[in-house]
């Protein structure tokens, strides 16, 4: 979208802002439940109940989702490699095209 356009910002992908508090609450949540039993219908129920604390309609459309999951799947100690091994993660990865990329990037934080 044109109006996410600004001089200041670095050329670096990332999250604006206003979204790194939503991205860190993803983080903190896929780190506890990373090595759980969760289902993989499970999680995305958890992920919208966040999304919907901070007025996120759609979590699979919102980047920092993305972004928050690969921080917190960093924290809990797993590979990058095995992302898609994660068997929470299968209806996550389905749900945006860009998704895996996106988790990746999120190592970064």
């Amino acid at each position: 979208s044109s109006s996410s356009v600004s001089s200041g910002s670095s050329p670096r992908e990332g999250v604006s802002k206003d979204k790194e508090p939503y991205r860190d609450d993803i983080a903190n949540l896929t780190y506890s439940i990373a090595g759980t039993s969760i289902s993989a219908t499970d999680f995305p129920n958890a992920l919208a109940r966040t999304a919907r604390q901070f007025k996120i309609s759609n979590w699979s459309q919102e980047k920092a989702t993305f972004y928050g999951i690969g921080k917190g799947l960093k924290r809990a100690g797993i590979a990058k490699d095995a992302i898609t091994r994660q068997p929470f993660l299968a209806n996550v990865l389905s749900a945006n095209p860009n998704a895996l990329k996106y988790i990746q990037s999120g190592y970064q934080y």
